[in-house]
C-alpha cells in the first residue's frame, strides 16, 4: 500500500486516500514519502513531505457558549462576546496531538476583558497548571500532548497583552503580563505571592497597577511578596515586601533568572 501510493504521488501530483491505518512494513528503517513532480528532496525521516499541506481549520462563533475539543480539531478561531471555557481531550490518550487556538477580533471595543480558558480533563494539567487563559484581542495558544500532561509550545498576547484581575490575595499565573487590582472597602490588604524567579523564563515580566477600575478607598495597600527564604524583589523579602499604597500606582518587574527586579514604577 505504501509503495503504491508513492508512485502515485509522484506521477499524478494529487491523489485522496480515504481514513485508514497505514502499518509500517519496511522495518525500522523505512521512510514513508509523499511528493509532488515539482517538488525535490531527500527522504531523511520516518515520514517525509515534499510539498504543501492542508489542515483542519474550525472558526467557532461561540458567544458564550463552551465548547469541547474534539479529537479531529486542530486549528480553532473562536469568536466570543463573553467568557467560555474550552475542554480538552485527555493528555494520556493524545500523544502528539497538536491543538492551536486562536481568538478573535471582533471588533468589539471590550472584547479585550474577555476570556477562553482551556482546561484539561480531571487530574491533568497544562506546563503543570490546572488551566491556560488566552485574553485579548488576537491572543493565540499552541499546545501538544506529551502523553501525560499537555505542553504548551508556543504563545502570543494580544496588543492589550494578557490580562489578569484580581481583587483578593493572588498569585499571578506564568502566562500573565498585565496584572491589575482593584479594591472593594476600605482598609482593604491584597498580597500577591511571586513565582520562584527561577520558575518563570528568565527575562518573564510583570507589569502591576493598582484602582484601573476608577475606585478608590482609604488605606489600602497592595504587597508585593518573593515567597521563599532566598528569593528578593531588589532588596525587598517575604517579611518585608514591596508596598503599594497609592491610587493608580504602576509597577513593572522582572526576573533575572534568580531574583526579581524592580525595572519602572509610577506614583510610588
Amino acid at each position: 500500500m505504501k509503495q503504491l501510493l508513492l508512485i502515485t504521488a509522484f506521477v499524478f501530483g494529487l491523489i485522496s486516500i480515504n481514513a485508514q491505518d497505514i502499518t509500517n512494513t519496511l522495518g525500522t528503517a523505512g521512510k514513508f514519502t509523499v511528493s509532488s513532480p515539482e517538488a525535490t528532496g531527500t527522504a531523511s525521516s520516518t515520514v517525509n513531505l515534499f510539498g504543501s499541506i492542508s489542515t483542519t481549520v474550525k472558526y467557532l462563533d461561540q458567544e458564550a457558549n463552551d465548547y469541547t475539543i474534539l479529537q479531529e480539531d486542530h486549528i480553532l478561531i473562536v469568536s466570543i462576546t463573553d467568557d467560555i471555557l474550552m475542554n480538552l481531550p485527555s493528555a494520556v490518550a493524545s500523544k502528539g496531538r497538536e491543538y492551536i487556538i486562536k481568538q478573535l477580533d471582533n471588533g468589539d471595543a471590550w472584547f479585550q476583558s474577555h476570556r477562553i480558558t482551556i482546561i484539561p480533563i480531571d487530574g491533568e494539567v497544562i506546563d503543570d497548571e490546572p488551566s491556560y487563559e488566552i485574553r485579548g484581542e488576537l491572543g493565540d495558544v499552541h499546545i501538544v500532548s506529551d502523553g501525560i500532561q499537555w505542553r504548551v509550545l508556543g504563545l502570543s498576547g494580544s496588543i492589550f497583552g494578557s490580562i489578569e484581575n484580581y481583587n483578593s490575595n493572588f498569585t499571578p499565573s506564568v502566562y500573565a503580563e498585565t496584572i491589575t487590582v482593584n479594591f472593594t472597602s476600605d482598609s482593604q490588604i491584597i498580597e500577591m505571592s511571586l513565582p520562584a524567579a527561577a520558575s518563570v523564563n528568565e527575562g518573564k515580566v510583570y507589569y502591576i497597577q493598582r484602582n484601573t477600575d476608577g475606585k478608590t478607598f482609604s488605606s489600602n495597600v497592595l504587597k508585593i511578596i518573593p515567597v521563599g527564604v532566598d528569593e528578593r524583589l531588589n532588596g525587598y523579602t517575604s517579611s518585608a515586601p514591596y508596598l503599594m499604597s497609592n491610587n493608580w500606582e504602576s509597577v513593572t518587574i522582572y526576573s533575572t533568572g534568580s531574583i526579581w527586579v524592580i525595572k519602572a514604577n509610577f506614583g510610588h
